[in-house]
């Protein structure tokens, strides 16, 4: 048998570094694959479960499963079984109550994350419910929300969560669920805020929702340059064409149902899991 010479030697040794390398990456993508199909597996079902009453009852506008926990919030669902608006902001009732006490511990939160964000430089946007609640309810909390969504780069998220430690005040903690991060009280206090980190394209901004299945993409020149707005008395981030991002998001997002609705798993501030 021919002896291998060292540059043969050390060819064989890069092939098997790179088999390995594509071996991992494909266990990586059949994890991912088998975790998505699980999602939709429960999604299927809890659809299968909820289209009775959601046929039956044409004002339901988004609906949250304990059981399954999935948000089914999809504009179609909005557009065809919603059948009653308003375009009034002015016309929505306020929260009250325990629903009003979790929106206040979402803002403060919310102010810690933005201290931090102007300390180090850290450039995000108001995203769903909040951006929302800027545009079309005058800077105010939309009555139903129960959380704030922040979208933020990716390279942005990482440089964030590098100076969390030693910048996060200590009532507040950084955790993870359902492949969504969190900051909250770290007591357990109802009211959290949560991170969507978005990646850069060529000339638009991609967002993957592991939790819904989900892809969403806006061009660059919807959100940069990010600018400030008032939201609750303070000036925050948002896109840079806040109705251009919103109709992508939610078709057409001046009208609402008349028939409001509190999410179930937040209607008592104790359940509000962070």
């Amino acid at each position: 048998m021919k002896d291998i010479n060292d540059e043969q030697h050390t060819s064989i040794e890069n092939l098997l570094m790179e088999m390995n390398a594509k071996q991992d990456l494909l266990l990586e993508e059949n994890k991912r694959l088998k975790e998505k199909m699980g999602f939709m597996s429960k999604k299927i079902a809890f659809i299968s479960e909820s289209l009775p009453i959601l046929l039956e009852n044409q004002k339901f506008t988004a609906v949250i499963s304990k059981q399954h926990n999935i948000t089914l919030s999809s504009i179609e669902i909005r557009q065809n079984l919603v059948i009653d608006y308003y375009i009034d902001p002015a016309k929505a009732r306020p929260a009250i109550g325990k629903m009003k006490t979790l929106q206040q511990n979402c803002l403060e939160v919310f102010k810690e994350f933005a201290r931090i964000c102007k300390k180090c430089d850290i450039d995000y946007w108001l995203d769903g419910g909040g951006l929302l609640g800027v545009v079309r309810h005058d800077g105010k909390c939309i009555p139903w929300d129960y959380d704030i969504d922040i979208a933020i780069m990716e390279d942005e998220y990482k440089k964030f969560l590098s100076i969390l430690d030693e910048n996060l005040d200590p009532k507040f903690a950084l955790r993870t669920h359902d492949f969504i991060t969190r900051i909250g009280f770290t007591e357990g206090n109802g009211g959290f805020i949560e991170f969507f980190p978005h990646k850069q394209l060529e000339d638009s901004v991609l967002f993957e929702q592991n939790r819904m299945l989900e892809e969403i993409s806006h061009k660059n020149e919807t959100i940069f340059p990010t600018k400030y707005a008032e939201f609750e008395g303070m000036q925050i981030k948002i896109p840079n064409n806040p109705d251009a991002y919103l109709r992508k998001m939610f078709g057409p997002y001046e009208r609402f149902p008349k028939a409001q609705f509190i999410h179930p798993n937040y209607v008592e501030i104790e359940d509000s899991r962070f």
